[in-house]
């Protein structure tokens, strides 16, 4: 036969009858190397004799009976990045269309390949629908030993045993030992004698971790909420003080998976208010000061309210009868005039300090006595004076 009669083809795709661009036409095809080669001969223009070859690259031997040659589809990995527990931890490198007789994966890091008697790892494989896993466990005592915040290395490498393979039967792998975000944590700013809510939270937690309140050194265990979401892996813990004057408060959070904690310091900034008493005649005018002091700064809001017969009016800082003086050390005042005052209400201070978003109240005590009483009043006071 000339080789003009000679026509090879891969799944019906004819090729180049040279036998040098014939190997060169094959090794486009690593990844189908169990296509069956076909051999057509043209002897016989209307009687094509067609012979079919099983050809595998790299193999001494002829491949198994049942016709199984190596077909890599690809390969896949997972497991990489954030390891939030210390518990047993698996990376896994899967090949896809793969006999299992034929593949075969090593694992390595930065000292070199490991193998399964080392006891900070574990080997092992499954097969899933003709998929092959295979599965590198990194054991408890090696987490624990690696550094937090460092990132760690490993490779996965396909073993096709002699078969012509991709360049890029690999997968490199990388994870990092429990990293613990900041902590959030809220202070508080309140009105002495009551109550102080403050907070702090810790996120990405695998199990609840222990919660640490102290003042002054001393745990504080009085008033304490701790609480752990598992959906979100945050555990929240709050502490509600009574402190009559400024207090720093320290909350410590400890991964019990890890032994690392965080601290934050959150304090309690404790200010006064106050409104001078006054002793009036019904239908006097009165002058009301609310004076508030141990703010850290200018105020957000500041304004009064009177309940008459249970009809409330506010008046604010633009209104005549009320206004607010300058802010200096830590001091505020504001004055409220009330004409022709009544004995049947009440005045009361409202303020929302600067970086809070709660309001505190003071409410004034007007002593007002009728015109009876004070006619009444006024005969002591003359019979005093004539009596001396």
């Amino acid at each position: 036969l000339g080789t003009s009669d000679i026509k090879f083809s891969v799944d019906n795709t004819n090729l180049s009858n040279n036998a040098t661009t014939i190997i060169s036409d094959l090794a486009r095809y690593p990844t189908s190397l169990s296509r069956t080669i076909q051999l057509a001969t043209g002897y016989h223009s209307n009687n094509d004799t067609t012979v079919n070859c099983h050809l595998a690259f790299g193999r001494s031997q002829p491949p198994p009976s049942r016709d199984a040659i190596f077909d890599v589809v690809g390969i896949s990995s997972s497991g990489g990045g954030y390891i939030a527990t210390a518990n047993p931890y698996n990376l896994t490198c899967t090949v896809t269309g793969a006999a299992d007789e034929h593949v075969t994966v090593t694992w390595s890091n930065s000292t070199g390949s490991i193998h399964g008697n080392d006891t900070n790892f574990s080997l092992s494989s499954t097969t899933d629908n003709g998929d092959k896993h295979f599965i590198l466990t990194l054991e408890e005592g090696l987490l624990r030993s690696l550094k937090h915040h460092t990132e760690y290395n490993y490779t996965c490498e396909v073993d096709t045993e002699g078969f012509v393979i991709p360049d890029d039967l690999q997968q490199n792998l990388t994870v990092s030992p429990m990293k613990l975000n900041e902590m959030n944590s809220s202070s508080d700013i309140i009105k002495s004698g009551s109550t102080a809510t403050l907070s702090c939270s810790l996120s990405e937690l695998s199990v609840k971790g222990v919660v640490t309140w102290r003042k002054d050194g001393s745990k504080v265990t009085e008033n304490v909420v701790t609480s752990y979401d598992k959906a979100n892996l945050t555990m929240t813990s709050t502490l509600q003080p009574s402190p009559m004057a400024d207090q720093v408060y320290n909350c410590t959070m400890v991964s019990t998976e890890w032994g690392i904690s965080k601290t934050a310091n959150l304090s309690v900034d404790v200010f006064n208010m106050s409104i001078n008493k006054v002793q009036v005649k019904e239908g006097s005018n009165v002058n009301l000061t609310c004076t508030i002091t141990g703010l850290q700064e200018p105020p957000d809001e500041l304004y009064w309210s009177v309940n008459v017969e249970g009809e409330i009016k506010n008046y604010y800082e633009n209104d005549p009868n009320m206004n607010v003086g300058d802010f200096t050390e830590g001091e505020v005042k504001s004055n409220l005039m009330i004409n022709s005052v009544k004995a049947d209400e009440t005045y009361t201070c409202h303020v929302i300090p600067k970086g809070s978003s709660r309001m505190f109240e003071e409410v004034g005590q007007v002593d007002v006595f009728g015109t009876y009483i004070s006619h009444i009043i006024d005969m002591c006071c003359t019979l005093n004076i004539v009596t001396r």
